[in-house]
């Protein structure tokens, strides 16, 4: 009994371990997008950033 609720808590703590490394990898994304646009003089006119950072996207527009 104590071999299976041990394996569980192990089990969870890598797949939640697993979800939040790839959250904060597609956040670093996501981020790294707004700085390009800024960094290339451009506007950010869009940005949408969803739960746990799964979902984003960026929209660019140059500046003139």
């Amino acid at each position: 009994m104590k071999l299976k609720n041990l394996r569980m808590i192990i089990i969870s703590s890598m797949l939640l371990l697993t979800v939040l490394i790839g959250s904060a990898f597609s956040y670093h994304g996501y981020s790294t997008a707004v700085t390009e646009c800024s960094n290339n003089d451009g506007i950010v006119t869009e940005n949408q950033l969803g739960i746990l950072a799964f979902n984003w996207s960026v929209t660019c527009d140059e500046s003139n």
